[in-house]
């Protein structure tokens, strides 16, 4: 994404992390900060990708694959 200022960002929550220190909005209070941004983190880094592999494997795949439909079902 190009914003007005030319700086330019593609990671969704690097984009959320751009406006909310942009706009002072989205944010907490700074003692609160860290914990927000291991959320932000875990959720893009992680659940996000695992959430969709176990859709892909549960419902989307080919063949049926026990290990994989476990190890997404538990991750998520």
């Amino acid at each position: 994404m190009l914003f007005t200022d030319g700086t330019v960002i593609f990671c969704s929550t690097a984009i959320l992390m751009y406006l909310s220190e942009k706009t002072g909005k989205l944010g907490v209070a700074p003692e609160h900060r860290s914990e927000l941004l291991s959320w932000l983190m875990f959720i893009a880094s992680g659940l996000g990708a695992f959430s969709d592999h176990n859709v892909h494997f549960r419902h989307v795949a080919p063949e049926d694959l026990p290990y994989a439909n476990n190890h997404y079902m538990r991750e998520t």
